[in-house]
């Protein structure tokens, strides 16, 4: 739980839904489209879930749990439209991350268009607090005037010396300024490993997360295979 849903994601193709009809008769979603569990908190409906899965191989639980988002998302957000009409969907949040998932919502719900908030995890949620916070304040003329376009996303922090100094103590560390590919490359060739942070790091990535803009570059290579 909490950890690696892109390869549950995968592992789904995979797999049969065999327990989904038990892990969806846990659910109900109101007509406002708030989707509600029968579980009186988190632990019961952690405990719950794991005891359905238990014995259940992992391709057939991860299709399991991914059926169960293919089905209560779309009519959770196609109850949110009856009553609030729109024409293109914005969406953020961890589980907007499920491509599969996003998919359906665009085969399915009556809408031209969907966008997800590129930082996809809880943190794209704080976007949506402060545009609606600007848009109560100023109102919708002033907020549709204010608006650009997003020319990328490498919002959070810039590396700076300190990480040079610190691997430069760490034992068994070389640091190298190549180019990226060719030092890639190479490093593959001799069976090493690599790694290389560039740039600011991504909005919404982690501390360890790294960054895929180019305007400068290090390696650092582990000397042992």
């Amino acid at each position: 739980m909490f950890r690696h849903e892109g390869k549950v994601t995968g592992l789904a193709a995979y797999g049969e839904p065999v327990v989904f009809d038990r892990l969806v008769s846990q659910f109900s979603v109101t007509d406002d489209g708030v989707i509600r569990s029968r579980w009186t908190g988190f632990a019961a409906m952690q405990a719950g879930i794991n005891a359905m899965l238990n014995g259940v191989s992992r391709e057939d639980a991860a299709a399991s749990i991914q059926l169960l988002i293919e089905t209560l998302v779309p009519e959770a957000l196609g109850r949110i439209l009856r009553h609030h009409p729109h024409r293109r969907l914005g969406l953020s949040g961890g589980l907007f991350a499920n491509v599969r998932l996003n998919r359906v919502l665009a085969e399915t719900l009556p809408i031209d268009e969907i966008f997800i908030v590129p930082p996809m995890g809880d943190e794209g949620l704080s976007l949506g607090a402060g545009l609606g916070f600007l848009l109560a304040r100023d109102g919708l003329l002033r907020w549709l005037d204010r608006r650009h376009r997003l020319r990328d996303l490498y919002w959070g922090r810039d590396y700076d010396g300190e990480i040079d100094m610190a691997l430069r103590h760490l034992p068994g560390v070389r640091l190298d300024d190549g180019m990226p590919t060719a030092s890639a490359a190479r490093r593959l060739a001799e069976q090493q490993i690599g790694a290389i942070y560039t740039g600011r790091m991504e909005f919404g990535h982690a501390p360890w997360a790294p960054a895929r803009s180019w305007p400068t570059h290090r390696t650092a290579t582990p000397m042992t295979n």
